[in-house]
Order: structure tokens, then sequence, then C-alpha cells
């Protein structure tokens, strides 16, 4: 459940940028379009404030009355050059204005760089709430758990801390009832573990005589004629159960006889 969660959680999000990133750039190019609009606006009055400028400029000198060439003086002839020459300056500079390309830097508004950041900051400690709120559930789980793995537990069943007179005579009264081999299996172990190795030999072919395909009673008869110094019997009877039956205990064990590893 907190996986499909999360998934929906990341696809909201993954949209929400998507819509974002969108909009920001519907925004970046509405805001250049006009900046751009305005640009060129001011430049096409600023070009005909040029050229009527330089039409008034063209105009005035022909509305001028030239003197004739019969009274101009040396000192009149320097200034009609002078001012010709200013004219033509001027009309050189308007042109090198005019064909001069003029650069167009667009500042676009970092309005939208600052909502981007608080919505980084926004998206950030939210998934540090959740990451919490999630750490906090997980905990909640465990010790839930734990609790309830401890209430269920099975209490052990010890033969040990008992005494194991009363048992095994209860047990045998029973075998002789029914003669069953499973007893007389549990029998052979119990004598196994108090290392009575005699009786549990003994019990484990009572039980192999009742039914040999158990492979338990084979492994005690096997286990105590080991401790009791009988290792090439021990060998020789799982041999010869291994040769009609297949068991992974029994050939564990006959390997570790046989390189000295159980003893």
């Amino acid at each position: 459940m907190y996986e499909i969660e999360e998934l929906e959680k990341k696809w909201k999000r993954y949209r929400l940028k998507k819509i974002f990133k969108k909009f920001t750039y519907l925004i970046f190019t509405a805001s250049a379009i006009l900046i751009i609009s305005l640009i060129l606006y001011e430049f096409s009055n600023t070009k005909k404030m040029v050229v009527a400028n330089v039409e008034i400029d063209k105009k005035e000198p022909k509305n001028e009355e030239i003197p004739k060439k019969e009274n101009v003086t040396n000192v009149e002839k320097k200034v009609l050059k002078e001012d010709k020459n200013k004219t033509i300056i001027q009309d050189k500079e308007i042109k090198k204005i005019e064909e001069e390309p003029k650069v167009v830097v667009l500042k676009p508004s970092t309005d939208f760089l600052t909502r981007i950041e608080n919505l980084e900051k926004k998206q950030q400690t939210n998934k540090i709430k959740e990451n919490r709120h999630i750490k906090k559930e997980k905990v909640e789980e465990n010790s839930k758990k734990n609790k309830q793995n401890e209430t269920i537990k099975k209490p052990k069943i010890v033969i040990e801390k008992r005494d194991n007179s009363n048992i095994i005579n209860e047990l045998i009264k029973k075998f002789e009832r029914t003669k069953d081999p499973k007893i007389a299996i549990f029998l052979s172990r119990i004598y196994y573990k108090d290392k009575h190795y005699k009786k549990a030999l003994e019990w484990a072919v009572i039980a192999n005589e009742l039914d040999n395909s158990n492979a338990n009673s084979w492994i005690l008869f096997a286990k105590s004629s080991v401790k009791l110094g009988k290792k090439e019997e021990a060998i020789k009877a799982l041999e010869t159960f291994l040769s009609k039956h297949k068991s992974y205990k029994t050939k564990r064990l006959l390997d570790e006889i046989k390189n000295g590893e159980f003893k």
C-alpha cells in the first residue's frame, strides 16, 4: 500500500512539474514578445524623428537667399563652404546611424525564478515530512509485529529439565502396549541425549526391527555405535540403508564419520 501511495504522489509531482514548466515557458515567451515589440516601436519612433530632422535641415538652406557671385566676398565664400561641409557630415552621420543595426538586449523578469525556488523548497519540506511519517509508521508496525510474535511464541518442551526416568517409564509402558516404532526411536533419542549410548543402541535396533525403512533408527544406531567405538559397524549400517533408500541426512552422517568429523 505504501509503495502505491508513493507512486501516486510521484506521478502528481511529475504532472505538476510538467504543467509548471509549460506555464513558465508561456510567460517567458509572452514577456519576450512584449519587450521586442516595445523596442521595435521605440526604434521606429526614433527613426521617424531623425528622418524628420534631416528633411528640415535639407529644406532650410534652399529657403535662404544665396548672394550673387558678383557681390560675394572671400569671407562669405569660406562661410558657405563650411556650411556645406557641415551639411555633408550631418548627412553621412545620419546614414551611418540608419545603417548600423541596433543591438536589442532582452531582460526577462526574474519573478518566475523566485516562484520556482519557493515551490522546490515546499516540495523538499513535504518530502522530509512524508519520510518521517513513513519511518514512524514502519517503527510502529515493527513494534506491533514483535509484540504479536512474543505473544504467539509457543512454549518449548524441554525434556532435559524434567525427570527423564518418569517419562522413560511411561514411554516403555506405552511401547509394550502399542509396539509403535516411533516410541522406540523416541526412547533411543532420549538415551542418546543422556549419553546412555548402549540403551540408545538397543532401542534403535528395536525400532529398526519393527520398521527398517525409517532413516532415524539407522542414524541413531550409527551415532551410538561410533560413540561406543564401533565405527566400522556404523559405516556398514549406513551403506546398507543407502543402497536401498535415498536420504540426505544419512549420506551426510556417513561422510562425516568417514572423514572423522563425527566422533
